[in-house]
């Protein structure tokens, strides 16, 4: 995924002038792909098999390297994150690639700002993720951070370091939700982590572990999973971990994490995902995104008011208004957008009249790890709220989680992202 971080990298003018000299003067299509995760890389690979040498294909991301992020997760408890270098992996298959922060889009005049140089283009896709908030909530990122993040690798090592001392003279842990977040998975995988890690250490029974979400119940998830709720607080119950549904978190600092219901919750370790919004550099683009930042499109992913626009992945907010169905936020579900973003851009390109549904007929999979324990979700159509939640016992869930990971991302290096 792309985000907002400081840690990223300046690139000079000319190496950006070099990158995307490529882009023009052919007379071939421009397509321009903005974001260089799970939906960036998906969307470059289907344009490319689908339009062969029949358009120009560059791909702009903010890090010269892909990054799961789902893999961040792990990074606290020791493993190093999956990645590899995006430009050899482009470049082999004729895809040209720009290291470069995207500062602006001017859709009227179809150009994107990228680190001082116009980039124009004849289709755009937006795949860049989201990015975390650090204003939100107070004491959650920002001057006065108070609480570690899993969201960039840098906060994922920072919080290694913090994780190590807590073990070693733990007391109460929070680990919590914010109001809006978007990767809900994370959370509960990291208390179930904590307190695994806690027992291998040989601290456990110094420590509380507490879950707060503004969920109803566990296991929501943004779209009601009953199934999902009874496993995860059996689950929960069994590993000691409190949790607090139905609240929100105002404010943390030092002395604990504040509830709005009043109370606060004493902590010498919180971890909190934020709510997202879209990156900045397309947010600030007016007309293009809604008030959260994310890019709205119908039912071909195609921008409601510029139709050489497309969006996939979180960048995108499929439908409007209070009956726009939740959809899960998952590598998967990201890849999916993305090659019927891609599959609409190539139709448009070479006059075809056939377009690839809004939401294809897919498996959701999700599998929650929670080190020696864990919980596999499935889902056969996003359309039908019949979901199966099943108990992992054992290292089966960081099992299979860890060869799906290696698995996507092998598929991603290599670009046979046509595979399941």
């Amino acid at each position: 995924m792309t985000t907002d971080t400081t840690e990223q990298q300046t690139v000079s003018r000319a190496e950006v002038e070099e990158q995307s000299r490529a882009a023009s003067g052919n007379g071939r299509p421009r397509v321009l792909i903005l974001g260089g995760g799970v939906a960036g890389l998906t969307a470059a690979y289907e344009l490319r098999r689908r339009l062969r040498d029949r358009a120009d294909i560059t791909l702009i991301s903010d890090s010269d390297r892909f990054l799961l992020g789902l893999s961040l997760i792990w990074v606290p408890l020791g493993q190093h994150p999956l990645s590899f270098p995006l430009g050899p992996a482009l470049q082999k298959h004729g895809i040209h690639f720009v290291h470069a922060r995207v500062e602006h889009i001017f859709p009227e005049r179809q150009v994107v700002l990228a680190q001082y140089k116009e980039i124009p283009y004849d289709f755009l896709l937006i795949a860049t993720g989201p990015r975390a908030d650090g204003v939100a909530i107070p004491g959650v990122a920002g001057q006065f951070n108070a609480t570690e993040s899993i969201w960039t690798e840098q906060t994922a090592v920072e919080a290694a370091h913090i994780l190590e001392r807590f073990l070693d003279a733990p007391g109460p842990a929070v680990i919590g939700l914010a109001r809006g977040a978007r990767y809900l998975n994370a959370a509960y995988e990291f208390a179930l982590l904590l307190d695994y890690a806690l027992r291998r250490h040989g601290t456990r029974e110094r420590a509380s572990i507490t879950f707060v979400t503004p969920e109803p119940y566990l296991g929501h998830l943004d779209s009601g999973v009953p199934a999902a709720r009874r496993v995860l607080e059996r689950l929960f119950a069994q590993r000691d971990v409190t949790a607090l549904t139905g609240t929100a978190i105002e404010l943390v600092d030092r002395e604990g994490v504040h509830l709005r219901d009043g109370r606060t919750v004493p902590t010498a370790f919180t971890m909190v995902i934020p709510p997202f919004s879209g990156v900045t550099g397309i947010w600030k683009s007016a007309g293009l995104t809604d008030e959260h930042g994310f890019v709205p499109v119908d039912a071909r992913y195609r921008h409601a008011r510029y139709p050489q626009i497309y969006a996939a992945g979180v960048a995108a907010q499929l439908g409007t208004g209070p009956s726009a169905a939740p959809l899960p936020r998952t590598g998967y579900l990201s890849a999916a957008m993305a090659r019927a973003a891609a599959q609409n851009v190539a139709a448009a390109i070479t006059g075809s009249i056939r377009v690839a549904p809004v939401l294809p007929r897919l498996l959701d999979v999700r599998i929650l790890d929670g080190g020696d324990g864990g919980m596999l979700l499935l889902s056969a159509d996003l359309n039908r709220p019949l979901r199966l939640a099943l108990t992992l016992p054992g290292r089966m869930a960081h099992t299979a989680k860890t060869l799906l990971a290696r698995y996507l991302v092998w598929k991603l290096r290599t670009a046979y992202t046509n595979l399941p």
